[in-house]
């Protein structure tokens, strides 16, 4: 049976804490878990580049078609509309949901939400993530926070590492994989 790991955060995450985040993705990716983030810069850039270094498995969800000149629906690049267009339905309907303003968003904003429920359930919106890492602070405004409130939603253990506490507990449950 496959294992997902939902790592993100904000575009905003320390530049001291990439190299930690692309080590958990190393590591990961080396006890068999294939990570799920959106491509973005920041977080999701170091969880990309730690899982590439060792070869790992990846689905990278994409907000549109050109987003940052990723590869577009291969190579665990993923944009959803394009790809299953009833998945991508199903997301933007959870992610409408979950949004506490979603009407006053604009289209881009849209698809960016619509994409973490993507991070956090996966290509067919069904197959949740084992847990998620994440690092996005009480000050920041972003979509890391959608992801976890869709992730709480459905029981899905989250690690924000901009929680000193939950680092030690991140720690431990790595330890018991």
């Amino acid at each position: 049976m496959k294992q997902f790991y939902t790592g993100i955060g904000n575009r905003l995450t320390p530049k001291v804490l990439l190299p930690v985040l692309e080590s958990l993705a190393q590591t990961l990716a080396k006890k068999g878990y294939i990570l799920r983030s959106g491509g973005a810069e920041g977080a999701d850039e170091a969880f990309e580049q730690g899982c590439l270094k060792v070869s790992g498995e990846k689905e990278i969800y994409l907000p549109w078609a050109s987003f940052r000149s990723k590869p577009l629906n291969k190579d665990g690049y993923f944009y959803t509309r394009e790809y299953d267009y009833d998945a991508y339905k199903r997301a933007q309907a959870l992610a409408q949901t979950f949004h506490p303003a979603w009407d006053r968003l604009p289209d881009a904003a849209k698809m960016h939400h619509t994409r973490n429920v993507h991070q956090v359930l996966g290509l067919d919106v069904r197959t949740p993530s084992d847990f998620m890492i994440c690092y996005d602070s009480a000050a920041q405004s972003s979509g890391t926070k959608q992801a976890i409130r869709v992730a709480e939603h459905v029981k899905i253990p989250v690690f924000n590492l901009h929680a000193k506490e939950d680092v030690p507990r991140l720690i431990n449950y790595i330890k018991q994989l």
